[in-house]
């Protein structure tokens, strides 16, 4: 008898898929305003046994190496990425309040702080970095259009066959 390997699929509720899309719209909009470019793959609410959702960014440092480079050009760059990568969470919360759960952003907020942890010297000042770069994320989603760029993005993730 062959084993077959089981993959765990979350079924979402409506509220949590709404969420979801939001949070990748939140992204996919951020990377088009800092001029990130998004995969091929480009974004999808469809979950899988890693998570609820996933935008495809191309790594704008894929070509360099932070550990080794640490010059302004590069950490402009990550600063951008992290950016991008911390907007989900922004504009999750903005669609849907305080309701989001840590699990929604957790892996989001460790990648930006890999990436920013080059370029900074102390755990304090690292936290500092990253509170000040949730801060840039937030108030992308305070620009109307943004927000409405955003909006139109989640709908056209909830509604595939009408777009």
């Amino acid at each position: 008898m062959k084993a077959q390997s089981r993959k765990r699929i979350r079924r979402m509720t409506a509220a949590a898929e709404t969420a979801t899309a939001y949070h990748e719209a939140g992204h996919a909009v951020a990377a088009c305003v800092l001029h990130l470019v998004l995969r091929q793959k480009g974004i999808s609410i469809i979950p899988d046994e890693d998570s609820d959702g996933r935008t495809h960014l191309v790594h704008p440092m894929r070509n360099s190496k932070p550990e080794i480079d640490r010059s302004d050009r590069n950490q402009i760059r990550a600063e951008r990425y992290a950016v991008v990568v911390l907007a989900g969470r922004e504009a999750q919360l903005r669609y849907r309040g305080s309701n989001i759960r840590p699990y929604h952003y957790h892996n989001d907020y460790q990648n930006a702080a890999e990436l920013i942890e080059y370029f900074v010297a102390s755990h304090e000042e690292l936290n500092a970095h990253l509170r000040l770069l949730q801060v840039r994320a937030k108030n992308l989603f305070e620009n109307d259009e943004i927000w409405r760029c955003t909006q139109a993005v989640a709908i056209a993730l909830l509604c595939p066959s009408q777009t």
